[in-house]
């Protein structure tokens, strides 16, 4: 990599294959510095080595590296490989207690920062449509079907994990509700003007945006935008600058879906679709399965005009300044935490869908 490619890695959050680092991945951290990495079942033995995993992430890191994971219990809880029992959004929205919701980020704030883990991509703000044919890849993952329990309930829960010390990150925006397909199989569309959506669909989104750490965007086309969006939201500056940014007035960091989802790797190599994303005006480009791919995408990186890359630079130090020190790991507290987990599961009515196919940010991994 040129002198220029060498800076560019702090755009990038990798995912690792396994449970360990070998020379070779070490020797590729080191020299593309990652801004971050983002972790899955894939990564976790056991909490001893997913602590000492994420001790050695750092050593390697020249500046902290965002640590990421998707912690929104239910189906998408990576946790479950440690043994913890994590209740899913639409469950806890059924029971209709905030209180419940307030726990259960709690205990995942603690777990996560016994892990050394920074920040949990949750909340989920798309709105469920009421029967899992019609949400898809989103059953079971959504806090109501209504704007006002989605904003209410999402909030609880950001508030809570806040308080434990653990970034927010929501998504996906704009929206994968009502998706035609899945995007890690191919690209969906999302019908109906952004301005249309203000009162229902964004509503979260407008009340909750300036509480929020980050915000993850979504492969989604916008046909019946005008002009029409026929890249996916994010990686159109129309979509993260003009609305996102400039419209709804979001300063923190942006960040990408998974780019190696079908719908980019589809239609575009990996290393060009991380500029693109990064020149919308996001700030962090998601490479979660294979880090051999992120030398190129550095390269591409490179080549994204200078202003673009300062400011999502400064966007990421502002960030870095409100990551905690990690907890030193305690045997003896995870056991008390996976306690705790059980007891809220046992008291939450009704049981979560645990099985699922899709292995990106926000989906179901494969083990």
């Amino acid at each position: 990599m040129n002198c220029h490619s060498e800076t560019c890695g702090q755009f990038l959050v990798i995912g690792i294959p396994g449970p360990g680092l070998d020379r070779d991945l070490e020797q590729l951290i080191q020299a593309v510095r990652p801004g971050g990495f983002v972790l899955f079942s894939r990564n976790l033995e056991t909490p001893e080595q997913t602590a000492r995993l994420v001790v050695r992430l750092h050593q390697l890191s020249e500046q902290r590296p965002f640590i990421m994971i998707d912690e929104e219990g239910g189906r998408v809880s990576r946790l479950r490989k440690l043994g913890i029992r994590s209740v899913g959004a639409k469950r806890l929205s059924l029971a209709g207690d905030p209180e419940l919701v307030e726990r259960q980020a709690a205990i995942t704030a603690s777990l996560l920062r016994l892990l050394g883990i920074h920040m949990n991509l949750a909340p989920v703000l798309d709105l469920c449509l009421g029967s899992d044919r019609d949400d898809g890849t989103l059953r079971g993952r959504c806090w109501g079907e209504s704007p006002g329990q989605v904003l209410h309930l999402a909030d609880v829960y950001r508030h809570s994990l806040r308080r434990g010390g653990v970034l927010a990150c929501a998504k996906h925006f704009p929206s994968y509700t009502g998706a035609a397909c899945d995007p890690h199989e191919d690209l969906p569309s999302l019908r109906g003007r952004l301005g249309d959506k203000l009162e229902r669909e964004l509503l979260p989104w407008i009340n909750l945006l300036s509480e929020m750490d980050a915000v993850m965007t979504a492969h989604v086309l916008l046909p019946d935008e005008d002009p029409p969006v026929l890249d996916p939201a994010s990686l159109a500056p129309s979509v993260v600058t003009s609305f996102l940014r400039l419209q709804l007035g979001f300063e923190g960091v942006v960040l990408s879906d998974d780019l190696e989802m079908g719908a980019i790797r589809n239609r575009y190599c990996p290393g060009d679709a991380a500029a693109a994303c990064i020149a919308a005006g996001s700030d962090l480009a998601l490479l979660c399965h294979d880090p051999e791919l992120a030398p190129e995408a550095c390269r591409a990186l490179a080549e994204v005009p200078r202003p673009q890359r300062d400011d999502a630079e400064r966007r990421l130090r502002s960030l870095r300044r409100k990551l905690r020190e990690p907890e030193p790991f305690s045997l003896e507290k995870w056991r008390v935490l996976v306690d705790q987990a059980s007891i809220l599961d046992d008291l939450v009515p009704g049981t979560d869908e645990l099985s699922g196919t899709a292995s990106g940010p926000g989906f179901v991994d494969q083990t």
